[in-house]
């Protein structure tokens, strides 16, 4: 989907109020970002925010010195990958929100304040990157659409970025959140606990080439961030994802049909096929009722 369709159907700006900007504390995980973190951290200097917290995962490079020689708050990682820097800010946080960047220069403090437009009442709002697709490898622009497509299929939502690295939530809220990823993964673990309790929305945002190395891998982290939706969507839908499951038999008995047919095999199989497409239609049809109901209870 092109960006301006993208645009067109998620918030903007207009006829939001802005959260007061001292209510705010923005986090910038780092792990060797000495070529970036500097405009970053003067970046949402510029842009006015003095609540500003850098979780170093263990730089061995100029990255912390560089923020030092900034005078920004920066404590020691506990815990391992981007859910432990995570973990690590939450617990120093007084603000009611937060929100969170990365540190490579791909996200700008200018867009920080399109989030606070739409903080209230939302349990979570998500940076959508509309401005700047281009900066995203083409093949990583393939794995976020199949990314969300099932993230939305099992948790009955319609987002565009889950795996944004750009997000802001309620401080109390993101202090429930039992937290048990390790990776990449995090974004779709924050979404989907968000996804339960309360509203998410989406806002458009920039996003900007990146100065020093990727720390993703593309096709390992993409991997594990579909187990990972895998594993939530088990724990917190099981009813739907039995539902998702059992649509999937129509594959077997639609196959189990034609075979019959075009080979005049017993006639007890083609009862067998015939049986499976209707217990993957009866779970098509328990999947949009699940959903309907889910979407109705948040309204």
């Amino acid at each position: 989907m092109s960006s301006g369709k993208i645009k067109n159907k998620i918030e903007t700006i207009d006829d939001y109020n802005y959260i007061d900007i001292r209510d705010i504390t923005v986090i910038v995980p780092t792990l060797n970002e000495e070529q970036a973190i500097e405009y970053v951290l003067e970046d949402l200097q510029v842009n006015g925010y003095e609540n500003i917290l850098v979780v170093d995962g263990g730089s061995t490079d100029k990255t912390v010195e560089k923020v030092n020689n900034l005078k920004i708050e920066l404590i020691p990682q506990q815990g391992n990958g981007k859910t432990g820097a995570l973990k690590t800010a939450i617990k120093h946080i007084n603000t009611p929100y937060f929100a969170i960047l990365d540190g490579d220069c791909t996200y700008k403090g200018e867009d920080v304040g399109s989030l606070l437009s739409i903080a209230e009442p939302n349990v979570q709002v998500i940076g959508v990157r509309t401005k700047g697709r281009e900066n995203i490898p083409l093949f990583n622009r393939f794995g976020n659409w199949a990314i969300n497509t099932l993230f939305n299929l099992i948790f009955g939502t319609k987002l565009y970025d889950v795996c944004s690295g750009m997000y802001l939530l309620p401080t109390q809220f993101a202090k429930k959140m039992p937290l048990k990823t390790e990776g990449f993964d995090v974004e779709v673990e924050v979404a989907a606990y968000s996804s339960v309790k309360g509203q998410i929305k989406e806002i458009p945002i920039g996003y900007y080439p990146r100065k020093g190395q990727q720390k993703l891998n593309s096709v390992k982290d993409g991997v594990k961030i579909f187990k990972t939706m895998i594993k939530l969507g088990l724990k917190l839908h099981t009813l739907r994802m039995i539902y998702l499951s059992s649509i999937l038999l129509i594959i077997p008995g639609i196959s189990l049909m034609a075979l019959t047919w075009s080979l005049d095999l017993f006639e007890q199989i083609r009862i067998i096929g015939l049986v499976l497409i209707m217990l993957s239609l009866q779970g098509f049809t328990l999947y949009l009722v699940d959903t309907r109901t889910k979407n109705n209870h948040k309204k």
